[in-house]
């Protein structure tokens, strides 16, 4: 299966509410929006016995038991460049859930945002219980919440986090994550401020989450993946190899990446969107 410039919006199941995948080779998703769903496991994506790609995803605004974003059990996850911001759980990981059944699951993101999900027992941003693998790579984990509970950010075994940045999470206690035994993890970590663009607004979905030019997390990620023009890469959804792949309104015209504000001077010229969510701005319309 593969999905490309879809929308899941204000859906309601019991398990993955915007998607359900059982027992599935392989899935693969580009320039996907999961938005107010509800469901009880996985609010928005529920991963059963799969294996599952995703790039240029986002999760805003989802609910549920477990999983605010995304569930996974006894399945194989790996993204780059996704967002998770306001998910809401009634017990563990705000924004994602991994879980061993019978099988292990395995989860390896790279360039992803999780900000401001809110768990009621553990973990705001990630719960990764089981003996599988859990890589987060140029990640920012940022004020993410636990109402009545531990781990803020971060919770569960065999965890390798690298040039990643942890800012904000409350309660943030640091035995909730058991490391794995892996050369070079926790390599490049930092607890710095992110300094998104704008995240001001009381509509999460109305945030700029680029990066400021000042941001400490530009040119911070793992000197071993590059943006697209060839400098280290940032930290965060907008940075790494695909940060020039967002086309969310699949009009054609990737929105810009860069840190900073749209450059309405060079940045038409150059073919980036400067409003990613409407398909009739672009450069030469609006932009």
């Amino acid at each position: 299966l593969f999905l490309s410039g879809v929308r899941f919006d204000d859906n309601m199941a019991f398990l993955g509410a915007g998607a359900l995948q059982a027992n599935s080779s392989l899935v693969k998703g580009d320039n996907l929006v999961f938005e107010d769903s509800f469901g009880y496991e996985a609010g928005a994506l529920w991963a059963m016995s799969s294996d599952v790609e995703l790039s240029h995803a986002v999760f805003i605004g989802n609910a549920a038991a477990d999983g605010g974003g995304l569930a996974a059990n006894e399945s194989t996850v790996r993204g780059s460049n996704l967002v998770f911001v306001d998910n809401t759980v009634s017990d563990h990981g705000g924004g994602i859930d991994v879980t061993d059944w019978y099988e292990i699951s395995t989860l390896d993101l790279e360039n992803i945002t999780i900000l401001s999900n809110v768990a009621g027992g553990r973990a705001g941003a990630v719960d990764g219980d089981g003996e599988g693998a859990k890589r987060l790579t140029n990640a920012i984990v940022a004020q993410n919440t636990v109402v009545s509970g531990n781990c803020g950010g971060l919770h569960g075994w065999v965890f390798t986090v690298r040039y990643s940045d942890a800012w904000e999470n409350v309660p943030q206690i640091d035995v909730c994550v058991h490391w794995a035994d892996e050369p070079g993890n926790r390599e490049g970590n930092t607890p710095d401020a992110p300094q998104f663009l704008d995240t001001t607004g009381v509509d999460p979905s109305t945030w700029d989450l680029h990066l400021d030019v000042s941001s400490p997390l530009v040119d911070a990620g793992d000197p071993t993946l590059l943006d697209p023009d060839g400098s280290i890469s940032d930290m965060g959804a907008f940075g790494g190899p695909g940060a020039a792949g967002w086309d969310l309104d699949s009009d054609g015209y990737p929105a810009w990446w860069q840190p900073g504000p749209y450059d309405y001077a060079t940045y038409p010229a150059q073919g980036w969107d400067c409003d990613d969510l409407d398909p009739d701005v672009f450069p030469g319309s609006g932009c």
